[in-house]
């Protein structure tokens, strides 16, 4: 009986750490509007994004990240097998993508369904718009190699253009990969990531703290009665 108190207040203690400890780490959410880069996140973290530049992809299907940023973004296909995707620009002529909806810059098209975007050490968040050619469903998922979430069968065509965020919902965490898979021929365009440094691990919250101290209490009261 003289140490329920003390396992009473180490059971609680426990049972506010777990729970801080169970949040989603990764975050997949629709986007409003067709702007690039800004900010992602939700009430608890947000990311500054900066916009990847658009271009000819290397050998390899990767696109290096402007300056301010590290590393490269590179396109594979099911299986890492080629990705088979081309850069076009745009607009209404031969060979340019027409069923685009935003005319910010071009897009990454592809004719396979599936698509894995490798993003470069330290991302922890993207944005991406996908579009297509014609009726289709499509889902995403964002990865950091231990977690993934998806968002299943939104809907893209020639006059939808869906834009989502995958960003990690700890600051200090990371995200690895983002898939997209629509059912038609399709695109991606409008990339950002984001970069930033791991914020500071936060205070503990007044519960955290009103445990601690409690757990002190007993502590001190056993080894006074030692």
């Amino acid at each position: 009986m003289k140490h329920s108190f003390f396992r009473g207040s180490v059971a609680a203690l426990l049972l506010t750490v777990s729970a801080a400890a169970s949040a989603d780490s990764i975050v997949v959410t629709p986007l409003s509007g067709g702007d690039d880069g800004g900010q992602v996140g939700n009430g608890d973290v947000t990311y500054d994004m900066t916009l990847i530049p658009g271009g000819p992809l290397d050998e390899n299907d990767c696109l290096e990240t402007p300056e301010g940023l590290t590393g490269q973004i590179c396109f594979v296909g099911v299986n890492g097998s080629d990705s088979d995707v081309r850069y076009e620009e745009i607009g209404d002529g031969e060979g340019e993508v027409d069923w685009w909806q935003y005319a910010h810059d071009g897009v990454f098209v592809t004719n396979q369904n599936y698509l894995e975007i490798l993003l470069p050490a330290g991302t922890r968040a993207m944005s991406i718009w996908t579009g297509a050619s014609f009726n289709a469903l499509a889902w995403i998922q964002g990865a950091n190699g231990e977690y993934t979430t998806s968002e299943h069968y939104f809907r893209i065509n020639d006059g939808v253009t869906a834009g989502y965020a995958v960003f990690a919902a700890n600051s200090c965490e990371t995200i690895t990969s983002v898939i997209v898979d629509p059912l038609a021929d399709w695109g991606v365009g409008n990339l950002s990531i984001s970069q930033d440094p791991c914020a500071s691990v936060p205070e503990p919250g007044p519960l955290a703290l009103l445990m601690m101290g409690i757990l002190g209490l007993g502590i001190s009261r056993m080894a006074r009665k030692a």
